[in-house]
């Protein structure tokens, strides 16, 4: 068949199709962190147990907590991305990833969903976590006699914590991808 006589693909076609593949390179590359995280969270575990001859308690790892709560993260995106029928798009990631248990589905996904409102909507939520936060901390301050210093002391908001690290990781993407 000629080129001449297939119907030339529409703008929105054109879209979706470099949406799926963005979004098929973006689900590999999630992938493959977490499995890099996996490996090394594993190999530390093994170089431990190689010293101590046990495996490490739960305290011990502590101060790995934030590559654990990556990897947690990067299970959960992967898992969103991997639940369509197709896999989203940066943007839409981007979007599941706001829209993690606890927080407000935000509509859905017509086309008035642009990066630019994605933005917006991510700046603004992580505006009211921090000022949250900022409260907290500020509660904390004056019941304590002393800042926020420990994980124990943020048990109370420690998923609002998680949530402001999150926001302001998927807003930098958001940002280098506008700049491209």
């Amino acid at each position: 068949m000629s080129l001449a006589h297939e119907t030339p693909l529409s703008v929105a076609e054109v879209h979706d199709s470099a949406r799926q593949v963005k979004a098929e390179g973006l689900l590999g590359a999630l992938r493959a962190e977490k499995s890099r995280l996996k490996r090394h969270l594993r190999a530390l575990d093994d170089e431990f147990e190689s010293t101590h001859g046990r495996r490490p308690t739960r305290s011990e790892k502590e101060h790995l907590r934030p590559q654990y709560e990556r990897y947690r993260s990067l299970k959960r995106r992967i898992a969103q991305c991997a639940a369509g029928d197709s896999a989203p798009s940066e943007g839409s990631a981007a979007a599941a990833e706001a829209m993690e248990p606890g927080t407000h589905a935000r509509g859905s996904g017509d086309a008035a969903d642009s990066p630019e409102k994605n933005l917006a909507t991510l700046r603004a939520q992580k505006r009211q976590l921090q000022i949250k936060l900022r409260h907290f901390e500020e509660d904390f301050r004056r019941s304590h006699g002393r800042a926020v210093q420990f994980h124990r002391d943020i048990r109370p908001v420690e998923h609002d914590y998680r949530r402001y690290k999150d926001l302001k990781r998927s807003i930098a993407k958001l940002e280098a991808a506008a700049k491209e």
